[in-house]
Formats: structure tokens, sequence, C-alpha cells
């Protein structure tokens, strides 16, 4: 009998400890639920090759409605188009396929690398043609549609004519290897931001004309390939010389695009 009593005892206390941790656990479980989940944002940079090789052909791309496109490809598709046209429809087909990528991954914010503009990064046109043609249509049937109600564009220094022969070839302005940023055409390789959430277009800054030679630790190049009879060091230059005159280096900027600090 007393070994009954010890044992219903062991039992009971046994029990009560159970039902505690039960009710903890319950409590624990409960609070956890009762907590907002921390949000997540998700960020994105994505190197889109929208560069076309002439001013204006990429906003020509995007401006297509959706209908206008479909008929495109389907003459892509039956091989009825050549030279411009076929161009045309196989940037289209590009487009696509990176809205439908973009589509799939669903980044908030997402930063656009080489994305044509005017060069001067002031108008969102072309931001918006790609977000309501493009992005705004499914691109696959596995695949949800995606809207970005904020558009940033970005100045940039690709294909802006310096002035000088930086690439001390003879020459001013020849091509896009004097351009302060390698590029055909001003705004040739820019990019772009498009978000979920505001911007602070108050606070934005950019870097555009920030000079080389103001950077900490700055270093004019110097003239090193001297026997080159490809490349011959232009008149009244010589091995060993800065490479960028002293015009051309108080005017250098440091980024050959743009660098800027976007809040969010």
């Amino acid at each position: 009998m007393m070994l009954r009593n010890i044992t219903m005892k062991n039992i009971s206390k046994s029990l009560l400890a159970a039902a505690i941790s039960l009710g903890l656990m319950a409590g624990c479980n409960s609070q956890n639920d009762s907590e907002t989940p921390t949000p997540m944002v998700r960020f994105a940079t994505f190197n889109l090759s929208f560069d076309r090789t002439a001013a204006g052909m990429l906003a020509g791309e995007l401006s297509l409605s959706h209908t206008e496109q479909d008929a495109l490809l389907a003459r892509l598709a039956d091989g009825t188009l050549s030279g411009a046209e076929k161009t045309k429809a196989l940037d289209v087909q590009q487009i696509r396929n990176i809205a439908e990528i973009i589509q799939r991954t669903r980044p908030d914010v997402f930063l656009l690398n080489e994305f044509d503009n005017d060069g001067k990064g002031s108008d969102t046109t072309d931001l918006k043609a790609f977000n309501d043609n493009y992005l705004a249509h499914a691109q696959h049937d596995e695949v949800k549609a995606i809207s970005y109600p904020v558009l940033q564009n970005f100045a940039t220094n690709t294909g802006l004519m310096s002035g000088h022969d930086l690439n001390l070839d003879g020459k001013v302005n020849n091509g896009p290897d004097d351009a302060w940023g390698f590029g055909n055409y001003h705004g040739q390789y820019a990019f772009a931001v498009m978000s979920q959430y505001p911007i602070d277009t108050k606070q934005i800054r950019t870097f555009q004309k920030f000079k080389w030679k103001d950077m900490p630790g700055e270093v004019n190049p110097v003239i090193d390939d001297c026997n080159n009879a490809k490349a011959p060091i232009p008149a009244g230059r010589q091995c060993g010389d800065a490479w960028y005159d002293d015009a051309a280096w108080q005017a250098f900027p440091l980024s050959s695009k743009n660098h800027a600090d976007v809040p969010v």
C-alpha cells in the first residue's frame, strides 16, 4: 500500500510537471504567434544589357505595346523579318526574357545596370515603358506580372565627350575612347532604380562630377607603352610623361558612369 501511494504521488508529481511544462510551452507559442513577423525587403542588382548600337533604339523597343510585341515576334518566328526589323524583334525577345527573370525573382528594390537613357537621366519615359509594356504583363504561365510605382533615372558620363584626346591618338572627341566614360553616345550603359518603396529624392547624392584628382592617393597614369608602332606617342609627348595633360586631368571625373546615394 505504501509503495502504491509513493508511486501515485510520483505519478501525480510527474503529471503536474508535465502540465506546467505544457503550459509554459503553450505560453511561448502563443507569444510567438502574436508577434508581427519582421518584413523582408529584397534588394537586387541586374546587368540588363539594355545598351543598343544607337541612341533611341531601346526607347523604340520599350514603347511597343504587348500586342505590337506579339505581332513582331510572330513575324520573327515565321522568318519574314530581316535587317533592322529582325534586330528589333530579337531585342524585344531579350527584354521579355529579362522581364520574366524579374517576375520570378520579384525584388522590391533593384538597380538596373546598362539601361540606356538620354545621358542626363532626367526623364523616366523609358523606365515607365519597361514597367508598363513588359513587367506588367506575365511573361510565362508560371509567373505573375509585377509593377514598380517608383522610378529613378541617373545622369551618366558614358558617351559624354570630354573635349580632350584621352586615348592619345592625336585626335579630339574621336569616338567612345575620348568620352569621360566609354560609350558611343551619351547615355549608353547608364543605370536606373525601380522600387516598391518611396525614394527620398531630395536626399539623393550623386558624384558624377567628382574629380579623380580630388581622390586621396590619386595618381595620373604615365605613358609606359613607348615602342608601339600601332599606337605611337603623340607629338609633343614622350615616354614617362603623365598620360592625361593638365587640362584633361583637372576635369577628369572619377566615375565612368556615376556614383549615387539613394535613400529608400
